[in-house]
């Protein structure tokens, strides 16, 4: 449908242009035209000459031409996109341990606008991007697109994040062929000195509300130890799990009863001792 309004358009356009060079030509081959139609002898259109046809068919194919023009201008215009979402290089989710040049890829025309404080970019608020810039480890980098004509892209987000810490290292290690069998100190070993450990005893996973790694921990038999490193502007390291004593534990015996003999055995039902 919308190819056959557009086929319509054009073609109309093309008759009614035709139509008019037509009438211009034979006005002025008469003293008239369209200076008789809009200005200059136009009192032959509306004054004396009221009656000259030609003159009005002038002004009709004039203001059909002009309409058609108008229709074919927004029936023909480009349509309105919606930009696409920049991308960030270096890639965000690998880490960074310095700081790194960053450049913002898009399409070509668009306007990009980023920010690195958190807030999110428009054209009033944010830097507009020229060139890579320079990020340090924990930057947070929002960047949004502009197109020359249409609705701009969505907000993208890049967490340039430090490397992850190292597991934490124990000592000593639950031995299953020797368990604990009372309170035993245990160190904890972290990656690099910026880094903190966090350790729970009652099976909840560590966070940084739990309690601080600073001196040995006592651990008692089936107890179990969870720890886990965080490093400034990094993901959480990985959990480090320990039950001491638990394989090796022997459950005590259970309590048996005494055997029974003919003075403790209860009397048949129907006796009397």
């Amino acid at each position: 449908m919308a190819t056959v309004t557009g086929a319509i358009i054009s073609v109309l356009s093309i008759i009614v242009g035709v139509l008019l060079i037509l009438v211009v030509l034979l006005q002025k081959g008469r003293g008239g035209g369209l200076g008789a139609a809009f200005g200059g002898a136009g009192s032959a259109a509306f004054g004396t000459k009221v009656g000259d046809f030609m003159t009005w068919v002038t002004i009709v194919l004039t203001s059909l031409f002009l309409l058609l023009a108008i229709l074919g201008a927004l029936y023909f215009r480009p349509p309105e996109v919606t930009a696409a979402a920049p991308r960030f290089l270096p890639d965000p989710t690998k880490a960074i341990d310095e700081d790194a040049h960053v450049t913002i890829e898009h399409a070509e025309g668009d306007s990009i606008f980023y920010t690195t404080d958190g807030t999110d970019p428009t054209r009033t608020n944010g830097d507009p991007y020229k060139k890579a810039f320079i990020v340090s480890p924990g930057t947070v980098v929002k960047a949004i697109a502009y197109p020359p004509r249409g609705n701009p892209s969505k907000v993208v987000e890049a967490n340039y994040h430090a490397p992850q810490p190292f597991e934490p290292v124990l000592k000593p290690l639950p031995n299953p062929q020797d368990p604990i069998t009372g309170p035993t100190e245990v160190t904890i070993e972290a990656g690099k000195k910026s880094d903190k450990v966090y350790y729970t005893t009652d099976g909840s996973e560590p966070t940084e509300e739990s309690s601080l790694y600073t001196t040995p921990i006592t651990v008692l038999p089936k107890m179990t130890l969870k720890v886990r490193a965080f490093a400034p502007h990094a993901k959480p390291g990985r959990i480090v799990e320990q039950t001491y004593g638990l394989k090796g534990f022997v459950a005590p015996p259970p309590a048996t009863q005494p055997a029974l003999t003919p003075e403790t055995a209860p009397a048949p039902e129907g006796v009397v001792q």
